[in-house]
């Protein structure tokens, strides 16, 4: 019967994947009869085990390596090397795990202001490298510099990135995207823009982080000892408060059931 050597129609590319992420690697090879396959990893042999796994397609004679949940020490030169009665043929690549993807931390799914009043988008952001945040409108319009229109702004205080309309009017309602770009990928999301006729319909993003934020001191503070301590009455035991402000301010020397 007619051998036909080995031979990559797809061979394997170098390639960068997130921690954590699911790292691929896919080839093509063809050869009569059909070559058989084995796979290194910096020179070693490597096999399928509960996070890898090689599949392979007969009806498009494609082979996929999957790693589930890579780690940076999956990083390395990986090597293929199929090989039949007609020959061998080998293909590599190098496969870098590092960093993160992009994703959004926390994002509104709609903005809305009075006419003429300023429309305040807004996202919270995270990947390594740090993500390049682009804001647009519908296919073409896409939003790249500061005009008297529109503001494109990093805040430091609030870690988030804004994008603002000013003087909003009905041509301004729609919808918008945001994506977030890094080596890792693309990942976008969109945000509806509709002006409002109350001021307490108004949805600002940026409103609503600081009132997250000042919530959050005030978590991150306690109890007001300065209150607690002109309270009446005594403390009922350790999940009350002023037991609490007791123990703060108690030298202790003991147990601290001992305070009366």
């Amino acid at each position: 019967s007619a051998l036909a050597p080995p031979n990559f129609t797809q061979a394997l590319t170098d390639a960068i994947f997130p921690v954590g992420g699911i790292l691929k690697a896919i080839l093509k090879v063809s050869g009569l009869p059909l070559p058989r396959l084995t796979w290194f990893k910096d020179g070693q042999v490597f096999d399928e085990n509960e996070r890898i796994s090689l599949v392979f397609d007969p009806r498009t004679a494609t082979w996929t390596l999957t790693i589930r949940d890579c780690q940076e020490s999956d990083t390395g030169i990986y090597e293929c090397r199929s090989k039949n009665p007609g020959g061998e043929k080998v293909t590599k690549c190098t496969i870098t795990v590092s960093g993160e993807a992009a994703s959004f931390i926390d994002t509104p799914e709609k903005v809305s202001c009075l006419e003429g009043q300023t429309a305040v988008f807004g996202c919270r952001v995270s990947g390594d490298p740090y993500p390049l945040v682009i804001w647009s409108k519908g296919k073409v319009k896409t939003f790249t510099e500061n005009t008297p229109k529109y503001s494109l702004y990093y805040d430091d205080e609030l870690d988030a990135h804004f994008f603002e309309i000013n003087q909003c009017s009905q041509n301004d309602t729609g919808l918008y995207t945001v994506t977030l770009q890094n080596v890792h990928g693309t990942l976008t999301k969109p945000v509806s823009c509709f002006i409002v006729t109350k001021p307490d319909e108004v949805i600002d993003y940026k409103s609503i982080l600081r009132k997250m934020e000042s919530i959050q001191r005030s978590q991150d503070a306690g109890p007001d000892w300065g209150k607690l301590k002109k309270g009446k009455g005594k403390p009922k035991g350790p999940g009350d408060p002023g037991w609490q402000y007791q123990l703060k301010h108690f030298n202790l020397t003991g147990d601290a059931q001992s305070i009366n």
